[in-house]
């Protein structure tokens, strides 16, 4: 005996499937716009291992700006066409490492909302300050 599937007739619960499936879907597809959005890869030169805050991110305003680079390169930063001051820099040296923060004292007390850019000027340890021509430049938000 053979059994015929059972239909469904009832288009109020067809219409009501078709609108969860399109919500659903909308759903999904903005969900994959943000996730592209945040995720905007930036390539960094050969000669800057890292840098922070992430480029294209949202942090805090006492967030802490920095860079590691080549062991055998040394820099400044530029934040916002301000280039920092040297003393108030916590380097190291032999690593490649700067970073600067925010707060007393320094350059900035704290970051304003906003969109920030920085720039980090390096060179070869090995020459000097007026060598340093080669730059990379990132942005970031701040959000409070």
């Amino acid at each position: 005996m053979s059994r015929t599937p059972k239909v469904i007739t009832d288009r109020g619960f067809a219409v009501r499937i078709g609108i969860v499936s399109a919500i659903f879907a909308l759903g999904i597809s903005l969900a994959v716009i943000a996730m592209g959005f945040d995720s905007v890869q930036v390539t960094l030169p050969d000669e800057v291992q890292q840098v922070f805050p992430t480029p294209n991110s949202i942090a805090l305003p006492q967030a802490a700006i920095g860079v590691d680079l080549d062991d055998a390169y040394t820099g400044v930063l530029i934040l916002d066409g301000v280039e920092l001051p040297e003393d108030q820099y916590v380097r190291i040296l032999e690593l490649g490492q700067l970073q600067w923060m925010p707060g007393d004292g320094q350059e900035f007390d704290e970051l304003d909302a906003v969109n920030h850019s920085v720039t980090v000027v390096y060179w070869l340890r090995t020459e000097t300050r007026e060598a340093g021509n080669e730059r990379f430049r990132w942005t970031f938000q701040t959000k409070a």
